[in-house]
This record gives structure tokens, C-alpha cells and sequence, in this order.
């Protein structure tokens, strides 16, 4: 398992649709991502998170499941939870397939 400890600072308070032209450039530069379906299960559904304004740690485990999966990797599910006791962290938990 592959655990990324993010910590946001003052990211924390800044969801992605605040910020102009980031998803645009986010699905230029890995287009998979809009093949994620994320939590709707169906192609888009990441998406529709960008659109609706996901937090950063949701995007870093996104990237980091499509990067496994142009590496030649089988995965299509991760977690992202805050860490207790950690305030603006966040733990991104991509699944990882070792053979």
C-alpha cells in the first residue's frame, strides 16, 4: 500500500473550482482522469468533482491512480481522509498492485 501525508496549509480552504483554469489544465496534462468515475462509478464522475469543487487531497489520489495505471498497474480505487489530530492533513491512500 502506497500512503501519501499531505499537508495543505492554507490549501486547505481553496477547493479546486475556485481556482481558473485548473481543471482544464489538470485533464490536458493526464486526460485519463476523465476516465475516473470516482464515487458516481461511471466515466466523468472525477469530473464532475473537479467541476463541483473537490479538495486537493482527493486530486493527489486521483493523479497518483492514474499514474499506476499508465505504469501498466490495475487499480481503480483509492481513499483520502483527514488525519486525526492533524489539522489541514490529509492522508491519500491509492491502491497499488504489486506483481
Amino acid at each position: 500500500m502506497v500512503r501519501v501525508r499531505l499537508d495543505l496549509g492554507a490549501m486547505e480552504e481553496w477547493p479546486r473550482n475556485l481556482i481558473a483554469g485548473f481543471k482544464e489544465k489538470l485533464l490536458q496534462e493526464l486526460p485519463g482522469l476523465q476516465e475516473h468515475g470516482c464515487c458516481f462509478g461511471v466515466a466523468g464522475g472525477f469530473v464532475r468533482r473537479l467541476e463541483e469543487g473537490t479538495w486537493f487531497g482527493h486530486i493527489v489520489e486521483h493523479v497518483a491512480l492514474e499514474l499506476q495505471f499508465r505504469a501498466g498497474h490495475e487499480v481503480s480505487r483509492g481513499k483520502t481522509r483527514s488525519v486525526r489530530g492533524r489539522v489541514r492533513t490529509h492522508a491519500a491512500i491509492p491502491s497499488f498492485v504489486c506483481h
